[in-house]
């Protein structure tokens, strides 16, 4: 478990583990309205390809972002009402992309179309601080999330 004070520890953190994060990898992050999602989505994606102006795919449900010989998809299901409607917009499709680093903000809302293997952040929010809970579902990444919680000792 990791405590995060305010959004700049959290942007923090996001830009110390992004450079542990192996194409192919999928991050499923989940937690309440304004647990951190968001912000450890963008400082990831900043810290990866220098993109400076990284919206939320709120409304989009997915954003593509192509930099540094890094592609990232970054989705929010948070708006999706079923499963099915990830079909309609090719979620297998960017999943089937082994070169990609895949965000899932609200991704516990479908689980079961999830990859095998994942890391899961759970965010658990407190007044302006948060923890958050790596876990690695599968055994794929286990390493990595051994590694996340390492590097922040």
């Amino acid at each position: 478990m990791i405590s995060l004070k305010g959004e700049k520890e959290t942007v923090d953190f996001g830009e110390k583990i992004s450079s542990l994060l192996k194409d192919g990898v999928t991050l499923a992050l989940v937690g309440d309205l304004g647990s951190g999602k968001t912000t450890l989505s963008k400082a990831i994606i900043h810290s990866l390809t220098g993109i400076e102006d990284i919206p939320s795919p709120t409304f989009n449900i997915v954003n593509e972002y192509n930099a540094n010989a890094k592609t990232i998809y970054h989705f929010d299901f948070y708006r999706l009402e079923e499963e099915s409607e990830l079909y309609g917009i090719g979620f297998d499709d960017y999943l089937s992309n082994k070169k990609a680093i895949i965000i899932i903000e609200w991704a516990d809302k479908f689980e079961s179309s999830l990859p095998k293997n994942y890391l899961k952040f759970k965010f658990t929010k407190y007044d302006d601080a948060r923890d958050v809970e790596i876990i690695s579902v599968g055994k794929k990444y286990m390493s990595i999330a051994d590694e996340i919680e390492n590097l922040l000792k």
